[in-house]
């Protein structure tokens, strides 16, 4: 039996996608049986089309005419009982496939709720367009797996997918974020030092991409609240993680008057310098708008760092009682609860211990072999477990 998988990596260039496509091959590489052989396509753009337009725009339809023309037509030439695409940004790709064979992940929906007004963030007028087109070409293959039960819902309720259609399967936490490590270890304190963070600063970490859902400016306001507050007000800092600040971001910050409190770590790529950064700070900030999953409190937690989050959307069912939550805008709410974890020991100690306890039930062999399953039924050889 065969499986081929079909990753993000034409045209729509994402990080967390290239490491759920790798993570989730390796777990069902591991533990499925001898007669399953797995295909991961390795589509790039047309080389020719950058040669004749070199520069951005060679980049730019390079990656279109790959991910409309030349990769569907990839997936389509290969041979396989199971097709899964792993990403619902590359839903067209389901026009070059079997439909009874193939299943999708789909890991958010938030251009469409965006575009219906339920959540605060503004779409473009071609997303509002081509994202209703995916969930109807999502609806044709034989099954969609969703990184959360949130997920589920709202393809349920706004993209009318029958409950039948759709699985659930948590992603996982890489082994890395759960191993044990010392306080203030030196590669923590290497990270500050690095970041000219004093040995005794308390930093609240937040994990921020392009994307406006990540709600920077809640974050913001509550560092600027906490640098007014006596008791911790002369020694907190803000570590960011992933992309830096918008132009409009560190505006506010310097409106605000705590730019020199804001220190961006720069790129971080691999599991353990992600888990050692994590560990430099004191709690994670995750006050996100929406999230499909919410990989960074799942890490955060892993790695022994207690979390504040926001209560919508998939990160009640990722952090449950293992971290405080807060409306996604309310700065004043995240400003206290940051504070007690800073402040209040027992409290820091009992949320260390139940996150990292929830986080190793996140697991990359959970995810494949829910995935798994969900292959072996459609091939008629199983139930969904």
């Amino acid at each position: 039996m065969k499986a081929t998988l079909v990753p993000n990596i034409v045209g729509f260039p994402s990080y967390s996608m290239v490491r759920y496509a790798e993570d989730l091959s390796v777990a069902l590489r591991q533990i499925a049986p001898p007669d399953w052989e797995f295909e991961m396509l390795q589509g790039l753009p047309p080389a020719a089309i950058k040669r004749l337009l070199p520069g951005a725009q060679g980049e730019k339809w390079a990656g279109r005419i790959g991910r409309f023309v030349t990769y569907p037509s990839q997936a389509a030439r290969s041979v396989a009982d199971v097709y899964h695409v792993l990403d619902h940004s590359h839903a067209n790709i389901i026009r070059s496939l079997p439909a009874d064979k193939t299943v999708i992940t789909c890991h958010d929906v938030i251009p469409l709720l965006g575009a219906k007004g339920q959540i605060p963030v503004s779409v473009g007028r071609a997303t509002r367009y081509t994202f209703p087109l995916r969930i109807q070409l999502m609806r044709r293959c034989r099954y969609i797996l969703a990184d959360s039960e949130s997920t589920r819902q709202d393809l349920m309720e706004h993209g009318s997918v029958p409950a039948e259609q759709i699985v659930v399967s948590h992603l996982g936490v890489k082994p890395a974020f759960l191993e044990e490590a010392t306080d203030r270890s030196e590669k923590t304190r290497a990270i500050r030092r690095r970041l000219e963070i004093p040995e005794d600063a308390q930093v609240v970490v937040h994990v921020g991409n392009t994307e406006r859902y990540k709600n920077t400016p809640t974050v913001l306001r509550a560092l600027k609240r906490l640098t007014e507050d006596y008791e911790v007000g002369k020694h907190i800092y803000l570590l960011r993680l992933g992309s830096p600040l918008r132009e409009d971001e560190t505006e506010l910050a310097a409106s605000l008057g705590i730019s020199e409190r804001i220190k961006w770590a720069g790129s971080v790529r691999g599991d353990a310098a992600f888990a050692d950064h994590y560990r430099s700070g004191d709690v994670l900030a995750a006050p996100s708008i929406y999230e499909g999953f919410g990989w960074p409190p799942l890490e955060a937690m892993a790695s022994g760092v207690p979390v504040v989050a926001s209560k919508v959307a998939s990160l009640p069912e990722i952090v449950g009682d293992a971290g405080l939550m807060v409306s996604p805008m309310d700065d004043e709410a995240l400003a206290t609860c940051l504070h007690q974890i800073l402040t209040v020991h027992k409290l820091r100690d009992t949320l260390i211990a139940r996150g990292k306890k929830r986080a190793s039930a996140f697991t990359w062999e959970n995810c494949a072999r829910r995935v798994l399953s969900v292959y072996e039924n459609l091939y008629g050889v199983g139930k969904i477990t």
